[in-house]
């Protein structure tokens, strides 16, 4: 069984994400700007609803780098973002795009910070994905991968023996993967044969 998957490449999914991040920094600013709780609470609903539709990681920073929003919060309490390159980027006033390791979280990440206000009040907008791919989904039911880069598209061949619901397996891909941007192609082949 072969599927073909789609895939966004990463520059085209950082101008995605990068796009959402300024949305959210223009709504941010307004409320840092008034700071009253209900605009705080305002932007944290916006943000949390952005979590959940698209799997991403919404943190907005103070002008010290401290987390005013945080759609993943690891523990209680307001946690220091000051340290991450991408905030101390955004915080001096430019726009960060680019993926790196996380220590705290012990995963690839795929970021995007953007500065909001000016210099002297500046505060930042970061999202972040986890860069984990379809591959490590069905790593264990695949034998080989092949990534053709021109296209962004990898054809997975699964193994026999696993026995996959190709139905079931792309419909979970897709949802899974919406924040990626990922597409599977209606022409996947099942034992060789289109399946349209």
């Amino acid at each position: 069984q072969e599927i073909e998957l789609l895939l966004v490449p990463q520059r085209v999914l950082e101008t995605r994400v990068e796009r959402d991040a300024t949305t959210l920094a223009s709504l941010a600013q307004e409320a840092l700007r008034r700071g009253d709780t209900p605009a705080l609470q305002r932007l944290a609903a916006v943000a949390y609803r952005y979590r959940q539709d698209t799997g991403g990681r919404v943190v907005v920073v103070d002008r010290r780098g401290v987390a005013v929003v945080d759609t993943s919060p690891r523990g209680a309490g307001a946690e220091s973002f000051a340290s991450r390159p991408e905030v101390k980027a955004a915080l001096r006033g430019h726009i960060a795009a680019g993926t790196r390791h996380s220590s705290t979280l012990g995963t690839d990440l795929l970021y995007v910070a953007v500065p909001v206000g000016a210099a002297g009040q500046r505060s930042a907008v970061r999202i972040t994905y986890p860069t984990s791919t379809v591959d490590d989904r069905i790593r264990r039911w695949r034998d080989a991968r092949e990534d053709f880069d021109d296209t962004g598209t990898a054809r997975l061949r699964l193994r026999e023996a696993a026995r996959v619901d190709m139905a079931e397996l792309l419909g979970e891909l897709a949802q899974e993967h919406r924040h990626r941007q990922l597409e599977v192609t209606p022409n996947h082949l099942l034992r060789g044969e289109p399946w349209y």
